[in-house]
């Protein structure tokens, strides 16, 4: 099977526009994880 493929050109603007996103907003891997479990942490207690 191939699995080469090219990109479109619609896909490498979006890339051209991400790589230049400002990276304030972005949350690290550790906040990203706590926020995963304080919101999957919710849903179970919010069942019980």
């Amino acid at each position: 099977m191939d699995r080469d493929f090219e990109l479109t050109e619609q896909m490498k603007q979006i890339l051209d526009e991400r790589i230049n996103e400002s990276t304030e907003d972005y949350l690290t891997a550790e906040e990203s994880i706590n926020e995963l479990r304080k919101k999957y942490l919710w849903v179970e207690v919010k069942k019980k």
